[in-house]
């Protein structure tokens, strides 16, 4: 009896995995997540789901029931191709989906509440407007500060960030595509931080600049595109890379044509010098809460949960003061590249690091995917583990302590943005997620150019 109520059930099983995987992806999870979080709920209710191909921008499913065919009746099969977009990013859609597959999996949901609760995460609205406005005005003020500009910069980036989000929730999503929204959002924001140096409110146009196209950078999608190439599946990373690398192309050419605009209408180019440290902003105290209110404004931005925009804002803060620790008190590279690359261990606790490990044995043991989930759940450690931590951790280190040699300064949430690559639930994994805004952005260089400071920041 149990067995032909299953079978009534399949297409209904995989309809809820496939709706949860719906939600996931366009809200910006990786694709790994996606596909566990599936074989998760459909496994719970008798499916056979070995069969999931998860692609960037789309779901391949197909199943049979387990308990049937060890019966050995006719087993029910299913099969279903969905094409998902790549749209805006609500990591606390994410979230929610995320618990509901641990709730799931512990027994405490049946299907018919499974469905209800997925409708209603997908229905759940975004973000009021004012909010997201707020945070572009905080998040591109907070930047203005970390990378060296003074309080007027900051003003005008406030000022510019209220503007640029209006336009972009207002007219740019609406009625304009990706490309073409990309260029003109720059575009935008570069023209009103010229606008407002001409007119003498702000002392340092290339911090205003970079403070303002900062809620432009795609982190989200470069960080996704990272960690799915890491668990081998390029096709998604790739795409996901191309997709990170068409926002800052669209941004740094936005960013071109505003002053090629701006010289053509008044006979010249504005020769920048570089980005300045403006000492109304450079102590340790105002640093490490610019970083904080940055963080915490991109959190809101990226649709994180309210209650952990804390977390997140502290991330980025704690990140950013224990490099300019480090720095100021004059430590040599490699000192700061060890500190830096076990900071986003001992923020998370290293749960995450854990987790990065089980994968890699399990994805390292081309098994079948029953085999694989038993790895996982084994405590003890394999040598692809072994081998892919240390292989993750020199990597890390390296790129912390060129970075930390003296050829730029790192962004406000690089630590954030680290722990965010092992991170897959809950609040450090939100605060990892907000951060990769700023990491994507990568470092931006000190340069006697002002232009090529900037374009280092943008294509970084």
């Amino acid at each position: 009896m149990e067995e032909q109520q299953l079978e009534g059930r399949l297409s209904e099983v995989l309809e809820v995995a496939s709706e949860a995987g719906h939600i996931l992806l366009e809200n910006g999870a990786e694709i790994s997540r996606v596909e566990d979080i599936m074989s998760r709920i459909a496994s719970h209710y008798g499916v056979d789901s070995s069969n999931f191909f998860v692609l960037s921008n789309g779901i391949f499913t197909t199943g049979t029931m387990n308990r049937l065919r060890k019966s050995g009746g006719q087993s029910e099969t299913y099969a279903n191709v969905e094409f998902i977009p790549i749209r805006s990013i609500q990591l606390s859609k994410v979230i929610a989906v995320n618990r509901l597959s641990y709730d799931i999996a512990s027994g405490f949901c049946s299907l018919e509440q499974a469905r209800e609760r997925l409708r209603l995460i997908r229905q759940a609205p975004p973000k009021p407007a004012w909010e997201q406005i707020l945070g572009s005005a905080f998040g591109a003020a907070g930047f203005a500060a970390v990378f060296g500009g003074g309080w007027m910069d900051c003003a005008a980036a406030f000022v510019v960030g209220v503007l640029l989000y209006v336009f972009i929730l207002f007219v740019s999503s609406r009625y304009l595509s990706k490309i073409v929204g990309g260029i003109s959002n720059a575009l935008l924001a570069t023209f009103l931080c010229v606008l407002f140096y001409r007119l003498g409110f702000g002392q340092s146009l290339s911090n205003m600049i970079i403070g303002s196209i900062m809620p432009l950078i795609p982190g989200v999608p470069f960080v996704n595109g990272v960690r799915d190439l890491a668990n081998s599946d390029y096709i998604a990373g790739l795409t996901r890379l191309t997709d990170a690398m068409l926002g800052f192309f669209c941004i740094a050419l936005g960013v071109a044509v505003s002053f090629l605009l701006d010289g053509l209408f008044f006979d010249g180019m504005i020769v920048l010098q570089g980005m300045t440290v403006n000492p109304e902003t450079a102590g340790l105290g105002i640093q490490t809460a610019a970083a904080f209110v940055g963080t915490l404004a991109f959190a809101s931005l990226f649709g994180v949960p309210r209650a952990q925009y804390v977390s997140a804002g502290l991330t980025g803060a704690i990140g950013w003061g224990m490099y300019l620790v480090l720095a100021r008190l004059g430590t040599g590279a490699v000192l700061r590249g060890a500190v830096l690359t076990a900071l986003p261990i001992l923020l998370s606790g290293g749960i995450h690091l854990d987790g990065f490990m089980d994968t890699c044995d399990a994805i390292h043991s081309y098994g079948s995917r029953e085999k694989r989930l038993e790895i996982l759940k084994d405590p003890h450690i394999g040598a692809f583990a072994v081998i892919g931590v240390l292989v993750w951790l020199l990597l890390d280190f390296g790129v912390w302590t060129e970075a930390a040699s003296g050829a730029g300064t790192l962004s406000a949430s690089g630590a954030g943005a680290a722990s965010g690559l092992f991170s897959s639930s809950g609040s450090a994994g939100a605060a990892g997620a907000a951060n990769a805004t700023a990491a994507a952005a990568g470092a931006a260089f000190r340069s006697t150019d002002g232009n090529a400071g900037i374009c280092v920041c943008l294509l970084c």
